[in-house]
């Protein structure tokens, strides 16, 4: 397929990957794919799914739960199982209960059973015999993948799925999804956003592709080896929680019948009614029918009517029992069981987690910008809506009671935004993702452990076993003196890998083998000790820890290394200790960009390209200096106290500590200090006859009219404001800006009449005032430093309400905040 798609006139070199081939890629090769794998009916599916994406709060309808499952992902289960997930997933998202409250504690943690064990079914999948095989590693620009040593069975999912990649981190550097129209009229350009749209479209496409051809026979199985075990424990410790879910559903669900005394005093109850009534006694006839409709009624009540009964009697007991019944029963063999569903659930928590902010593991916020900013800067007319000051007011949120507007910039934002969060969730499910990126070690991290110590009585029972089975079954199982690289889709290379989380018991695992001391020594960044021992949540990551590529191996807490990722200002995924770097995203596909087209969204576009080619240089004073230059912090977003002066670096609250770091603020702030020096800025809008204009008070006459544009110098030239004095400025500044508003708004007024606009109005009456212009690359600096200001407001209002990275160290600590009783019937919050 590879060679199909350069023969259609692409060239099969990576620098030539550009937006615009999405759109070529999806006329030729997509249209194939579609009628070769016949999945039309998929097609028009998720076609219509994708609709609800262009709503004000995007959202797929088929997709669900927190790690966005599909329907084809369920384990095969009863219907009584399968209503009282959903009564539980009612319950959950309904959100009756604060997040440290008990009852949503327990709630949530049953319906991660439910999740995990769809997770474990999904790495059965992943082991099918019926997935294609690769015998060896693809070539970045995937030109062996037509050979028979490689890919024997010439699968085009291979192929497919690395053309996603490389095309998505294409995308991911273009300078803007947005680009102003050759027409003024016709508004932004947005086939940029469309191609995005298509490559979360096509992940989904490749996802169901997958669910067609490798099924599950009426079973539930997946094909497998039989001459083959070393991986049929994923299978059987999957029907071994799915057989205890079973169970504790029936539990769930069990209403005791009336006993004959009970029944007696009813019917004794009832004659007594008839009697005072003055009617007749029940028949025996009639009485037996009674007793009958009695002993019926428990067997017509719902699921949710006994689940309701059972809830109100018992309230939190009733939940907690049905957790502790799982346990003992997953506990009855290896304690593998638990231990596997505590994996798979902190993974789930984890990713989903990650994608809320983030794509291929770094803050889509710092890969991507909506506007192309330069661009604007260069060529933008003067209007009113395409100033920085309209083009900042289009990111306002939309209200949704008022139906929002989806033109708007920020509707646009939040649809972009949630293509990556859904690509980043659907693309782990996918076999062959997980197969070329994750299992290759394409990661910025080598392994993310989850520290246990079974000497510690709040641990689980289950620990000592549960990790030390695992061990053997995952691990040592395929270790041996055959140095031989395994090949790809090997078991011997993808289930010691297919776990995210991998396990370690601190009381009882070889020191020699990772080179540390979990239980004494502590993480670098937060100074505390590996491992955290139970005082946290059990489920929290406070005891997680991840192993970066670099040399010597460094371990972090998976929560400190993400807070320094992503701090403000770094772009790189560096080891805070010795500096060492992982791939970057363009490299880890192959690409290798050209400049122009191809940006950075740290800095100015032409400064971090001629940075970024230094990154790995073989100098190391020149790699170490072009990292400090790529990995800056960013304009400062307010002064310490109002009215210092702005180029005093210290008096901020985060300086930059290297001398590279001061020249590039240096560098950025100028452009604020040009903006804010100006003796004379107003803003955008139309201003009525006799009005006065919006205007700043000035502070200080401007000492480098260099910086102006051309046009905004010789309207200001003709003006004089280039020879005022401080004076002049400070006594009539008011009187002074609004004579010069007048008068540019009616030299513009009249050059638009001139041009045959007939939408002007008399110049002495109604004056359309456009905004103040700069530079450009003082307009463009302004425009990144106020996307960088709405970064960190999403940022703070997501950590506010505890989503992405920030939720995942939430300590229960029992009733906090409002009450809420626990004994009563949950329907009435469900509805």
């Amino acid at each position: 397929m590879a060679n199909q798609r350069h023969g259609q006139g692409q060239s099969a070199g990576p620098d030539t990957l550009l937006a615009d081939e999405i759109e070529e890629f999806f006329k030729d090769d997509f249209q194939y794919f579609i009628m070769f794998f016949d999945t039309l009916p998929q097609y028009l599916a998720i076609q219509q799914d994708m609709k609800n994406y262009q709503d004000a709060e995007p959202k797929s309808k088929i997709l669900r739960d927190p790690v966005l499952q599909d329907p084809l992902h369920d384990i095969k289960y009863s219907d009584n199982l399968r209503e009282v997930i959903k009564y539980i997933e009612t319950a959950v998202n309904a959100k009756a209960y604060p997040t440290d409250h008990p009852i949503q504690a327990n709630l949530e943690s049953l319906f991660a059973l439910w999740t995990s064990a769809c997770s474990l079914k999904q790495l059965d999948r992943f082991l099918s015999r019926d997935q294609p095989p690769l015998n060896a590693t693809p070539l970045l620009d995937g030109d062996n993948l037509d050979e028979a040593s490689v890919n024997p069975f010439q699968h085009n999912g291979f192929d497919f799925e690395q053309m996603l990649q490389k095309f998505t981190i294409r995308a991911l550097h273009l300078p803007g999804v947005l680009q102003l129209h050759s027409d003024p009229t016709r508004g932004m350009v947005t086939a940029r956003f469309l191609a995005i749209h298509r490559l979360c479209f096509m992940g989904r496409l490749l996802l169901q592709q997958e669910f067609n051809k490798v099924l599950a026979d009426d079973a539930d199985d997946f094909s497998c080896n039989p001459s083959d075990s070393s991986a049929n424990w994923v299978r059987n410790s999957r029907k071994n929680i799915v057989n205890a879910l079973e169970f504790v559903a029936t539990r769930a669900c069990f209403r005791p019948g009336l006993t004959k005394d009970e029944i007696d005093g009813k019917i004794l109850d009832r004659q007594k009614a008839r009697a005072e009534a003055g009617l007749r006694p029940l028949t025996e006839y009639e009485e037996m029918e009674e007793r009958d409709l009695l002993l019926k009624v428990d067997d017509e009540k719902t699921v949710e009517q006994k689940l309701d009964e059972n809830f109100a009697e018992k309230g939190f007991l009733f939940l907690e029992a049905l957790q502790r019944e799982m346990t003992e029963r997953l506990m009855e063999e290896t304690g593998l069981d638990p231990l596997l569903m505590d994996l798979i659930r902190r993974e789930n928590d984890f990713e989903s987690a990650l994608a809320v902010e983030h794509y291929e593991d770094k803050l889509i916020t710092k890969q991507i910008s909506l506007l192309d900013e330069q661009q604007l800067a260069d060529t933008q007319a003067w209007s009113s809506k395409t100033s920085v000051q309209g083009l900042n007011a289009g990111f306002e949120p939309l209200v949704p009671s008022q139906g929002g507007d989806k033109r708007q910039l920020k509707g646009l934002e939040n649809t972009i935004f949630r293509f990556f969060h859904d690509m980043a969730l659907v693309n782990r499910h996918r076999r062959d993702f997980r197969l070329l990126r994750d299992w290759a070690g394409q990661r910025p991290w080598k392994q993310i452990y989850q520290l246990y110590d079974s000497t510690n009585d709040a641990e689980p029972e289950w620990v000592k076993r549960g990790v030390t089975e695992f061990n053997r079954r995952a691990i040592l199982a395929f270790e041996d003196e055959d140095d031989a690289k395994p090949a790809p889709t090997s078991f011997k290379n993808v289930i010691p890998k297919i776990f995210g989380f991998l396990p370690i018991n601190t009381a009882s695992y070889p020191k020699s083998k990772y080179d540390c001391d979990f239980r004494r020594e502590s993480c670098t960044l937060c100074k505390r000790r590996y491992y955290q021992g139970r005082s946290e949540n059990p489920k929290g990551f406070g005891s997680t820890i991840m192993e970066l590529h670099c040399k010597d191996h460094h371990m972090f807490h998976l929560k400190c290394i993400f807070d320094f990722w992503d701090g403000p200002g770094k772009y790189l995924h560096t080891c805070p200790r010795c500096g060492d770097m992982a791939k970057l995203n363009y490299e880890t596909v192959g690409l290798n960009p050209p400049f122009g087209n191809f940006v950075h969204n740290n800095q100015n576009y032409n400064t971090a390209a001629v940075v970024a080619t230094y990154l790995h240089s073989d100098n190391p004073i020149l790699a170490k200096k072009a990292r400090e230059l790529y990995d800056v912090p960013p304009v400062p977003l307010f002064l310490q106290e109002e009215g210092e002066d702005p180029m005093d670096l210290d008096k901020f609250p985060d300086p930059p500590a290297t001398a590279a770091g001061r020249a590039y603020y240096e560098s950025e702030i100028q452009h604020y200090v040009g903006i804010s020096e100006m003796p004379v800025v107003w803003s955008a809008g139309v201003i009525d006859a006799g009005a006065q204009a919006n205007t700043m008070i000035p502070r200080r006459p401007i000492t480098e009219p260099a910086m102006l544009s051309t046009g905004a110098e010789a309207t200001m030239g003709r003006f004089g404001i280039r020879d005022r004095n401080q004076q002049s400025i400070n006594s009539g500044a008011q009187k002074f800006a609004n004579i010069v508003a007048k008068k540019a708004g009616d030299m513009w007024l009249k050059r638009e009449f001139e041009r045959g606009r007939d939408d002007v109005y008399d110049v002495d009456s109604v004056r359309i005032l456009p905004g103040t212009r700069l530079a450009p690359s003082m307009e463009a600096a302004l425009l990144r430093g106020a996307r960088r200001r709405r970064e960190y407001k999403l940022r703070e209002k997501i950590r506010r309400e505890g989503r992405g990275l920030g939720g995942l160290l939430v300590v229960r600590s029992g009733e906090s905040g409002k009450r809420v009783p626990m004994f009563f019937s949950l329907r009435y919050f469900v509805l």
